[in-house]
């Protein structure tokens, strides 16, 4: 599992980063500005499953544009401590928008290691699932919807026929086009 983090620092600076371990993070950064006088005064964290490079970068830019003065790549001045946060968060949920049902599923029970376990298969095959190359197998998805508790449903996992292997679900099919009607 990988985060965003935006600090918010005495002298005012801000900094943001994204890590596996983002409180030690930003301890060792909170330690590294404490010889200068500077505290950390606030912190925040958002997960950000997957696809953690892009979001951090697009963090920055977001950053770089609204900050009176840049520092290094990751320090910024000027800012607003709440906005920034906001932008943590909703580039955290645009990255999670752009996951597949999978890589939302493993995200939310934890990992892939983890949806193995539950699934009772080896480590490779979700692997397999994840990079598309088979579907999610049939037998799977009622598990992986209830392993979510919903988040990601068995529509989701199988949008192309989900209506065809359960009868309870045809309800919520896209309709078809309406048969043309022929002249006689």
């Amino acid at each position: 599992m990988e985060y965003l983090y935006v600090c918010h620092f005495s002298n005012g600076h801000i900094k943001v980063g994204r890590s596996i371990s983002p409180k030690s993070r930003i301890a060792s950064h909170a330690d590294r500005v404490a010889c200068l006088g500077v505290e950390l005064v606030k912190h925040h964290i958002v997960e950000c499953v997957g696809h953690s490079v892009p979001a951090e970068a697009a963090l920055i830019n977001r950053c770089a544009e609204m900050a009176a003065k840049r520092n290094n790549s990751e320090w910024f001045e000027g800012l607003d401590y709440t906005d920034v946060c906001e932008s943590a968060d909703w580039v955290a949920g645009q990255m999670q928008a752009n996951k597949t049902p999978i890589e939302r599923a493993c995200s939310a029970v934890g990992s892939q290691a983890e949806m193995a376990r539950i699934l009772v298969v080896t480590p490779a095959m979700i692997n397999q699932l994840m990079k598309g190359s088979r579907p999610v197998p049939i037998e799977h998805c009622l598990a992986i919807e209830q392993a979510t508790e919903g988040k990601v449903t068995r529509q989701d996992l199988r949008p192309n026929d989900f209506w065809k292997i359960w009868p309870d679900l045809t309800h919520l099919a896209q309709p078809t086009e309406p048969a043309t009607q022929q002249e006689s």
